[in-house]
């Protein structure tokens, strides 16, 4: 039996009907405003408009206007010349595949804007240009889901109306590149963004994320939340700032998720960091990781080989149940504090130790520092695995002892005792 063969086209069934309609690439070629669903104003102008599965946006021939008022899901968006698109109470835009942009301009992308509307974004695509969510009036939309952004260049800028959910933002290549989370006015309405992770591919660099916004309508002052929900293992060069062309609006990171996220970027931030779950790991060499304001770990783990630089009387909490990991797992990392510590009742300071006396140090630049009155200590091995023996100055800087006669060891397979001298905390320890 012969079977028959067919052409490599893809079908499309519309609502409401068996009749299959072809997929197609559509081209916006009105330099004027006009609605989304104006076949005319689309080329081909013989299938109609984009609103099918598997239809594409190729470019756009004219920097238009378009108002969108019904769903529309099509398959990718490539941005070609400057435009603006309204999504108007009834409407949305889905896009299953990638939004990308490159323009010869740096100033040139695409707006979205919508006080009712949402766009869901499968993935975006980013080498050059402004991909802006809102204008610098009116703020973007109420719903935004973006599973995925590959950021080479330019800039992403989120008119925060609500909680948006991002996935994982990968930063690539070393031309300049910015997400600014500052685009908001109007309303006392949360201002957070949720991301997967940050992540820098190597070598990539010339990355700000600033955050904060101030109301011209009312002058009230806006703090802009970055939440990081790590599931998995991320690290980040990129630098944060608040929006200082906006006062005194403030950018705050929030670390949730399982994960691990880590940060090496000197940053400026001041409305402080807060860790829900996790680890937040420093790895900057300059500057503080975690801007200038307070730092509260309310579970989960702050560490790392790093520094963190705080403004006078600001102060890293370390809360029951959470923990403290200075160093990286190499003997001599060191994570500096210059600022207030205050290690509360129930808290947990982990200590790296190694072969030969190696260890991770905790150094105290600045600040009062407090510890619990029966310290909980627990070991982590680093080097070769932890060695009976006394291990020198694990914590140096101190302006008094820090109470190591209450300190306790958490360890099945050692014991330790602590000592305290000239400004520096050390342990013997031995094995069971």
């Amino acid at each position: 039996m012969k079977i028959a063969s067919f052409p490599a086209r893809i079908l499309v069934f519309t609502i409401g009907s068996l009749v299959p309609t072809l997929a197609a690439d559509f081209t916006w070629k009105s330099a004027e405003r006009g609605q989304w669903a104006d076949a005319a104003r689309w080329h081909p102008s013989d299938k109609g408009f984009p609103r099918n599965e598997d239809d594409n946006v190729i470019g756009n021939s004219a920097s238009g206007e378009i108002a969108l008022m019904i769903p529309v899901s099509i398959r990718n968006f490539t941005s070609g010349t400057p435009l603006f698109i309204a999504i108007h109470k009834s409407g949305s835009l889905r896009i299953n595949g990638t939004l990308a942009l490159d323009y010869p301009d740096p100033r040139q992308g695409i707006t979205i804007r919508g006080n009712e509307g949402a766009v869901s974004i499968a993935q975006v695509d980013i080498k050059n240009g402004s991909l802006s969510f809102g204008t610098g009036t009116t703020h973007g939309v109420a719903r935004l889901s973006i599973g995925s952004i590959n950021l080479s260049g330019g800039t992403i800028l989120l008119g925060v109306l609500n909680n948006y959910e991002l996935g994982l933002v990968t930063f690539l290549g070393v031309a300049p590149k910015a997400i600014n989370l500052t685009r908001y006015q109007g309303g006392s309405l949360a201002n957070t963004v949720t991301v997967k992770g940050l992540v820098s591919a190597s070598k990539a660099s010339n990355i700000r994320i600033i955050g904060g916004s101030r109301d011209d309508r009312n002058k009230s002052i806006h703090t802009t939340t970055l939440l990081i929900n790590a599931t998995t293992d991320c690290a980040t060069n990129a630098v944060l700032f608040d929006n200082v062309d906006d006062g005194d609006a403030t950018l705050a990171l929030i670390k949730s998720g399982q994960g691990t996220q880590t940060l090496s970027g000197a940053s400026a931030y001041t409305g402080g960091t807060i860790v829900r779950e996790g680890r937040l790991l420093l790895a900057n060499t300059a500057g503080s990781a975690t801007g200038s304001g307070d730092v509260a770990v309310e579970n989960g783990v702050l560490g790392g080989a790093g520094s963190m630089v705080l403004s006078h009387k600001k102060t890293v909490a370390i809360k029951s149940g959470a923990t403290l990991a200075p160093g990286a797992a190499k003997a001599g990392s060191q994570l500096s504090i210059r600022g207030d510590l205050k290690m509360e009742s129930g808290s947990v300071l982990e200590l790296s130790l190694g072969q030969k006396g190696g260890r991770s140090v905790l150094k105290r630049v600045a600040g009062d520092w407090t510890f619990a009155r029966e310290q909980i200590v627990a070991l982590a091995a680093i080097d070769g695995g932890i060695a009976p023996g006394i291990y020198k100055d694990v914590i140096v800087g101190l302006a008094a002892d820090p109470g190591v006669a209450g300190w306790r060891l958490k360890d099945d397979a050692h014991t330790a005792s602590f000592t305290y001298a000239k400004g520096a905390v050390g342990i013997e320890i031995k094995t069971r």
